[in-house]
C-alpha cells in the first residue's frame, strides 16, 4: 500500500490493484478515514467516504488533495493506466 503524502498524522494512500474510478485512501494510523475521488481538475474531487474525520480534518483532507491532484493522478496513472 504505497503512501503518496503525508500530512497531520494522516497517509494518502493509492492501492496497486485498486479499482476505477481514481480515487485516493486517506489512513490514520491503521485505519481508513476518508476516501476521495481524484478529479479530471483541482475543483472537481469529490468526497467518495468519511469514516474517521470531523468536517474540519475532512476540508483539510479534501484541499490536499485538490491542491496536488495532478500529481495524485500521476501515481493513479503509474498503477493503474489511464482508468
Amino acid at each position: 500500500m504505497p503512501t503518496i503524502w503525508r500530512s497531520g498524522g494522516l497517509r494518502f494512500v493509492i492501492w496497486p490493484d485498486d479499482h476505477a474510478p481514481p480515487h485516493v485512501h486517506i489512513v490514520r494510523g491503521k485505519l481508513l478515514a476518508a476516501i476521495i475521488n481524484l478529479g479530471m481538475e483541482e475543483n472537481s474531487v469529490s468526497v467518495k467516504a468519511n469514516y474517521r474525520l470531523n468536517r474540519r480534518e475532512l476540508a483539510l483532507v479534501v484541499q490536499v488533495v485538490a491542491t496536488n491532484n495532478d500529481m495524485f493522478r500521476k501515481e493513479w496513472t503509474k498503477m493503474h493506466g489511464e482508468g
